[in-house]
């Protein structure tokens, strides 16, 4: 996700998230007086809608540039490419591959926010009140993206084969997501929904990591002026 959608992103799951926690009175300790949800529970609804809100706005940037990297597309091909995936099945065409994106993004969103609340509660109860807020957030965002990426990749490589289907024939673009598992599965087995896995997490945990520490680095300095 570009720059200003992540800022977006973040923004947004802040609000909802402070939002919720208020809502749904988390706690951070246990009380064995009174019930209430952890705080990692509104972290994980927060970042569902917030991931929601914000794949809505950019899947067609995102499917575009999806398209341009598997086929090498020059900026005159890609106009052509918008211009007849309009002419085919109009602003729908556009959001070809945002079905299988929610349905890697809800439970990557879910598994990072609740995991990242949890990991960042967790270092800053251990290490204390003169805890490295930077260093927290980092191995936080680091750890928590790791487990969401493997637990989500196969509907990460799912959303990418619906994705490049743009511009191709038109049975190609009305292939319904089962077809394309079933596809998929026909041609590699389950190994086809395990391809990338590697390559994912070493461009994910640390763009989590960085994007995470950076983003509260940031939040921080503009709160404290």
């Amino acid at each position: 996700m570009a720059l200003p959608a992540t800022v977006f992103y973040f923004t947004t799951y802040d609000n909802l998230s402070v939002w919720l926690k208020k809502k749904m009175g988390c706690r951070r300790a246990f009380k064995p007086d009174k019930w209430t949800p952890p705080d990692w529970t509104a972290a994980a609804v927060a970042g569902i809608a917030a991931r929601t809100i914000a794949v809505t706005v950019v899947s067609p940037v995102e499917m575009i540039r999806t398209k341009m990297q598997s086929q090498k597309l020059t900026y005159n091909e890609v106009g052509h490419l918008i211009r007849s995936s309009w002419a085919t099945k109009g602003i729908s065409s556009f959001y070809l591959g945002w079905t299988p994106t929610m349905l890697r993004n809800i439970p990557f969103s879910g598994i990072y926010w609740a995991g990242y609340d949890w990991f960042k509660t967790t270092l800053q109860r251990h290490q204390g009140p003169n805890h490295n807020p930077f260093a927290v957030s980092f191995a936080s965002g680091a750890a928590a993206g790791i487990i969401a990426s493997i637990f989500t990749h196969p509907f990460d490589v799912i959303k990418t084969n619906c994705q490049i289907r743009i511009g191709g024939t038109a049975d190609d673009m009305n292939k319904s997501i089962s077809v394309v598992i079933r596809e998929m599965y026909q041609t590699r087995g389950w190994s086809a929904f395990s391809a990338g896995l590697v390559p994912r997490l070493v461009k994910v945990s640390p763009a989590c990591a960085i994007m995470i520490s950076f983003y509260e680095y940031f939040k921080y300095l503009f709160q404290t002026k």
